[in-house]
């Protein structure tokens, strides 16, 4: 392959990647806003904790946890793919 081609997949690539990111963070804050209405028991106290620590923005807070959970992301994953599959 030339060095354009590399380029030009480069791109791709990384446009694919940015493309899923932001995928990941709608749905995870799509996610953090059904768990704050109706938290299960455990992000309740997740939730309670948080607002000790002084986090105002509880959703958003959920979101960033969502996201940053490795096994959040996979189990999301594993559901989009068995859904389309």
């Amino acid at each position: 392959m030339t060095t354009a081609t590399n380029g030009t997949m480069e791109e791709r690539a990384r446009r694919i990647a940015s493309e899923c990111r932001s995928y990941l963070e709608s749905a995870a804050g799509e996610v953090a806003m059904d768990a704050a209405k109706y938290p299960e028991p455990d992000v309740k106290k997740k939730i309670a904790k948080a607002k000790k620590a002084g986090v105002r923005d509880i959703e958003g807070w959920l979101a960033d946890e969502f996201y940053n959970d490795a096994g959040f992301i996979e189990d999301f994953l594993g559901v989009v793919q068995r859904v389309r599959g």
